[in-house]
């Protein structure tokens, strides 16, 4: 492959997965391009052979394998990948496995080996405001991206999407006794288990809460993304990816209208937010987008609710904080400390803007996600309330009834019956 042709690749890898790339000779270590984030960082890297020949050269393979990769005690990976065909190689990384810390900055600084550890002040700043920017990586999709790399440099593809799509039933690869598997198996697909995180993520979205809808999102967005894949029998797997996120993205809307949400601002999010995920040319790439989707659409929920209800900030800030607390305990005393007013001082405020108390105001709120759990998951009551934070079940039983006139198997039951005629 040439010098040309390994660029185009750069470029498009670094423009979809901001991943930081070196062109170098494997033989000498003598870097040709460098892809970074900031001029100072390339500078730095690509003039200082001492500190660059670290991680270069020859030293990063052995004689079975064209990949080589090192994740460090600092949850950092790198990597590098050999052309068959020429003396070129990638080197790909760093990628951060970790929230980047104190401790794992001064480790990489000042250990036995590290090419700063002379002078660390004088790199520190520099570079911890670079590792902050790395993109985070699962240590599996770091070894996926350079078993891709590996197979797209020995293939002499035409151009990294065209070839991301035709390596999908083949990106598998031994490195150095770690085999990384394709992202496809035949592994069984819980379909209950996936429809009832999404209803789980609708029901936060129609609450209102941003915290909480993310919360969730970063537990089990993964699974929402590429458990469906597992079991579809689909070729082009980043299709069927777009199209799951058109169906999420339908049925959530179908709930903010029932809701009573305005369809122009409905549509005017979840067009453009279709328009991206369409423009996506990776399945990772539509991760950020159902991120976006969840909490435009939170927030969108909770503008319409916050509009003709109340003036006053102090209010405002103390629904906040209940709608980002919803499935936690919250206690007068904590809202009003949030707020940063007394509690009794709270208890005026809201009585007289919100006609009704402030623990009402918080049973109606935690009756209506449990109402929506209870028609749209299989969840037994008893989880119900221990997720929102009840007491007892009895005392969440007692508190529905008076929320809503039934109790919550009642509430159920006749939501089966209406569903079944």
């Amino acid at each position: 492959m040439n010098i040309k042709s390994l660029n185009n690749y750069c470029e498009s890898i670094f423009e979809l997965l901001s991943i930081p790339m070196i062109i170098y000779h494997s033989k000498t270590g003598k870097i040709l391009n460098g892809y970074f984030f900031d001029n100072a960082f390339s500078d730095l890297m690509i003039n200082n052979p001492k500190i660059t020949n670290r991680y270069l050269g020859t030293s990063l393979f052995n004689t079975q394998h064209n990949i080589s990769f090192y994740i460090s005690d600092d949850n950092i990976a790198f990597g590098a990948v050999k052309d068959k065909s020429s003396d070129l190689s990638l080197y790909i990384g760093p990628c951060l496995l970790a929230d980047p810390n104190e401790q794992m900055m001064h480790s990489m600084l000042t250990r036995s080996n590290s090419p700063f550890r002379k002078n660390p002040n004088k790199y520190y700043e520099m570079i911890y405001n670079y590792i902050k920017k790395l993109p985070r990586f699962t240590i599996n999709r770091f070894l996926w991206l350079l078993s891709f790399t590996g197979n797209y440099l020995n293939h002499d593809a035409p151009d990294p999407e065209t070839f991301y799509q035709a390596s999908m039933s083949k990106n598998r690869i031994d490195i150095a006794e770690n085999k990384l598997d394709d992202n496809v198996s035949s592994t069984f697909f819980d379909v209950e288990k996936h429809a009832s995180v999404i209803e789980e993520l609708k029901a936060l979205i129609l609450n209102g809460s941003p915290d909480s809808v993310v919360e969730l999102w970063n537990e089990n967005g993964m699974e929402i993304i590429y458990e469906p894949l597992k079991q579809t029998g689909w070729e082009d797997q980043l299709r069927y990816a777009k199209n799951m996120f058109l169906m999420f993205i339908s049925d959530v809307s179908s709930s903010l209208i029932q809701h009573n949400i305005s369809r122009v601002q409905i549509h005017n999010i979840t067009s453009r937010l279709m328009n991206d995920v369409e423009s996506c040319i990776i399945v990772q790439q539509i991760e950020a987008v159902y991120r976006s989707a969840i909490i435009e659409l939170t927030e969108l929920v909770r503008t319409v609710n916050m509009e003709g209800k109340t003036a006053n900030v102090l209010v405002h800030k103390a629904i906040n904080y209940i709608h980002d607390h919803i499935n936690e305990p919250i206690l007068s005393e904590d809202i009003a400390e949030n707020a940063g007013i007394s509690t009794g001082y709270l208890s005026v405020l809201f009585n007289r803007e919100m006609k009704m108390k402030i623990s009402d105001y918080i049973n109606i709120q935690k009756i209506a996600v449990a109402e929506s759990l209870l028609i749209n998951t299989d969840a037994e009551i008893i989880d119900i309330s221990s997720y929102l934070s009840f007491s007892s079940q009895s005392h969440f039983n007692n508190i529905f009834k008076k929320v809503t006139g039934i109790t919550p198997l009642k509430y159920r039951r006749l939501h089966l019956e209406k569903t079944s005629r």
